[in-house]
């Protein structure tokens, strides 16, 4: 895949104002060289025929076009695979994540949300491991282990101890994963 970063954009006010443009019209800019997106737009060699454009935001691609002119960069960088072949940009490409450092677009990052203690040890009950699970936890030889399987209101997925707990009870990371889901929807 191969992948033209064309720079980040911002909105600004054209001074002096185009004559015969309306008051409403938004216009952005790259921020590394002022160009203007509508001029870019309109220089038919800027972009390959058939290529995906996309917006990302945050490094999330979020709208994508092989018709740039249903773009609007503002407030994003804008990217191009230049030997895409699909027939759904949006679906192939929206929600993915660019690594800048690679220049690349891969899966998201999984985010695994904190969740409730109670609702965690629900899940632990509805998988038949509670009581396992406490009994390691209230026997555990590391007293911070004990203190928080009886006091934490809420468990994080990265935090030591249920790592610790997740290990002594051989769960996968995946295994761990698809509680922690679970439990965010208890």
């Amino acid at each position: 895949m191969h992948i033209i970063n064309h720079g980040t954009w911002s909105r600004y006010t054209p001074s002096p104002y185009p004559k015969d443009i309306p008051a409403n019209v938004l216009f952005c800019s790259r921020d590394s060289d002022g160009k203007d997106w509508y001029e870019l737009v309109r220089e038919k060699q800027t972009f390959a025929d058939g290529s995906a454009k996309m917006t990302v935001y945050d490094n999330i691609v979020r709208a994508v076009y092989v018709d740039e002119s249903f773009l609007f960069p503002q407030g994003c960088m804008l990217l191009e695979v230049t030997d895409y072949e699909g027939d759904d940009p949006q679906a192939d490409f929206g929600g993915r994540f660019y690594n800048a450092e690679t220049n690349t677009l891969e899966d998201p990052p999984v985010v695994i949300p904190d969740v409730p203690a109670s609702s965690a040890k629900l899940v632990l009950a509805d998988d038949g491991i509670y009581e396992a699970v406490e009994d390691i936890c209230v026997n555990h030889p590391v007293v911070a282990v004990r203190i928080y399987w009886t006091t934490a209101a809420t468990w994080q997925f990265n935090n030591p101890y249920v790592q610790a707990i997740g290990a002594e009870m051989n769960l996968s990371a995946a295994q761990m994963v698809d509680m922690f889901r679970r439990a965010a929807l208890k």
